[in-house]
């Protein structure tokens, strides 16, 4: 059983590039101390796509497991880090790109059809808590199910990341301690011709 927990921020881009954000978009707020970078949280990471990919498994009909794809993981690793580091949640990154966007540019696929699932939760991080958070908000679930609008075929490829970091700016979790999750999928592999690092 599968409970409303309410210290979530959470939001999804559709593959239409439509921006569904929750709270502020506010998100110019930079990291105080560039020194401590956020730490990223591989095993928040590993958990959270194996329960989806069990939901996925158990859905009727069936969904492919998502495998991670380096790519993918580069380019939402990047954002979702960006967003800790910087205490925002939005879609869209320094730059004004969302997922699709970012893979296009990224990638060397043009063509690439996207989605992400992003998140903040203050509390302890683990891919339990990301994963009820998800589950629970309707347009989340129907995002990593991949049902209308948001089939890519269905895929199986994904970019997952996990990253430490308190609340976004301008909402009632500022300065709360937690962690912002993100989740990608396309509709192939990303092979990355730029790093986002290097911008």
């Amino acid at each position: 059983m599968h409970r409303i927990l309410p210290a979530f921020l959470v939001c999804l881009t559709a593959i239409c590039g439509c921006d569904m954000t929750s709270g502020d978009d506010a998100g110019n707020d930079k990291n105080d101390d560039l020194n401590n970078p956020p730490q990223r949280l591989s095993k928040v990471e590993t958990d959270l796509l194996a329960l989806i990919n069990t939901e996925r498994g158990a859905h009727d009909p069936a969904r492919p497991p998502l495998a991670r794809d380096t790519g993918m993981d580069l380019i939402i690793g990047w954002h979702v880090g960006q967003m800790a580091g910087e205490h925002f949640l939005n879609h869209k990154d320094a730059n004004g790109r969302e997922s699709e966007a970012r893979a296009r540019y990224y990638g060397e696929n043009k063509g690439a059809r996207c989605s992400e699932i992003i998140q903040f939760w203050g509390g302890t991080p683990s891919g339990q808590v990301h994963y009820e958070g998800y589950f629970n908000s309707p347009p989340h679930h129907a995002g990593y199910l991949e049902e209308a609008p948001y089939n890519l075929g269905p895929t199986r490829w994904a970019g997952v990341a996990a990253f430490e970091g308190t609340g976004p700016a301008e909402t009632s979790f500022s300065g709360r301690s937690g962690s912002y999750t993100g989740v990608m999928l396309c509709d192939g592999p990303i092979t990355i011709v730029i790093d986002p690092y290097d911008e």
